[in-house]
């Protein structure tokens, strides 16, 4: 709520070209309004995540932001682009054009006769609100729906099928889909697209897939439950310590009436 009070991103449009390899070039315009002098922004996209005991990582190559001063920082699981320059701030009306290309996001799931495509198109990292959101994905080529469930979209954590989407999907140039949610999207939400292509659409390096692919050893296993219990340590304490807090005030809250009922009112005298 404290960034949202200090800046908003009008509209982000995504432009995305996936290449036959499963390969995606992206291009995201940000048009941002500064409602207090700014920097900048971070854009942070994570680049691995974990479903059961499996790890998937995400390569990201060839990042660009147009016409701004920007760093890149990557660290084990995110890699962060910071966009502005710290000897200037801004206000008003910005426009930031980042590109970068990915891949990773479209997986081959031969054994289960399908490809998919797997992508938070609007990632759900952003700290402040988008006002609408517009979107194009060209595919590799034309391809044929055959039901509903080749095609699932969330937006705002909720899973809908297209019928329910509350924004528009254009699939009738067969290979190209654009989105546009003109709903606001709050702080910390995201849209999330799923295909699924045959497994024959893409023609994949099955080295490449299998080297982002990892299986947690039990070290790595206990780290992950040791790092899980400690948060949820440090939330359980935060707890106590606001409840500890309440109840001090509580008992000082007594003991003042007590002290009141007891002696009087308490004046406070100011001494010249």
């Amino acid at each position: 709520e404290i960034f949202a009070q200090q800046y908003r991103y009008d509209q982000l449009e995504v432009q995305a070209k996936i290449q036959e390899d499963g390969t995606i070039q992206v291009e995201e315009i940000f048009d941002t309004y500064f409602k207090v002098p700014k920097h900048g922004i971070y854009r942070d996209i994570p680049t691995q995540y974990v479903v059961e005991d499996t790890r998937f990582w995400i390569e990201l190559e060839d990042i660009f932001v147009k016409d701004r001063t920007y760093d890149v920082d990557t660290e084990y699981a995110m890699t962060s682009i910071k966009i502005g320059d710290a000897d200037i701030e801004l206000t008003g009306n910005q426009k930031y054009d980042i590109s970068y290309s990915v891949y990773g996001l479209v997986r081959n799931f031969s054994g289960l006769g399908y490809a998919e495509l797997y992508w938070n198109i609007v990632g759900n990292r952003f700290d402040t609100k988008i006002h609408k959101f517009y979107g194009e994905l060209q595919l590799p080529k034309v391809y044929t729906w055959f039901t509903s469930w080749d095609f699932l979209i969330a937006a705002d954590g909720i899973s809908d099928f297209l019928d329910d989407f509350e924004g528009t999907i254009d699939r009738s140039q067969g290979d190209k889909i654009i989105l546009t949610y003109d709903k606001e999207i709050p702080a910390g939400n995201g849209i999330t697209l799923s295909i699924k292509f045959p497994v024959d659409y893409f023609v994949f390096d099955h080295e490449r897939q299998a080297s982002l692919l990892g299986v947690y050893s039990e070290e790595e296993a206990y780290e992950r439950e040791f790092l899980y219990l400690e948060e949820i340590s440090s939330v359980i304490m935060l707890f106590l310590c606001i409840n500890t807090v309440i109840f001090e005030r509580r008992v000082s809250k007594r003991m003042e009436r007590t002290i009141r009922k007891k002696y009087g009112p308490i004046v406070v005298q100011y001494i010249s």
